[in-house]
């Protein structure tokens, strides 16, 4: 929906004119972000392996594939993707969080 949505035409933010046209800085921003994001999410149950690709590859194929799409998109994940890093990090640092990350930092050892 993003991607045509008559109402960024011509529309401005910050540097960018056009939000309908694509920003590849925003994309890239919006990469780091999700790169950024899948750092500090703890994943329960899955291999340290594949944990690792999804790390990398996910927000690397996402940022090619968005590559060329308006810059209203990137800009509207990148801007969700810094909301949810705030609220991970703030959920980490609660008691609750750092027992979970604890039992996963466990259950990881174990499973070596």
């Amino acid at each position: 929906m993003l991607g045509s949505a008559i109402e960024l035409r011509q529309a401005g933010w910050l540097w960018l004119h056009d939000l309908s046209s694509p920003s590849h800085v925003l994309t890239i921003f919006f990469v780091v972000s999700m790169f950024l994001m899948q750092q500090i999410t703890p994943q329960a149950g899955m291999d340290p392996a594949q944990q690792k690709m999804m790390q990398f590859t996910m927000p690397l194929l996402l940022g090619v594939f968005t590559w060329n799409l308006s810059a209203g998109l990137s800009l509207y994940w990148a801007a969700g993707n810094i909301i949810g890093i705030v609220q991970q990090l703030a959920f980490n640092r609660t008691k609750f969080g750092r027992e979970m990350r604890a039992h996963l930092q466990k259950r990881a050892l174990k499973k070596r």
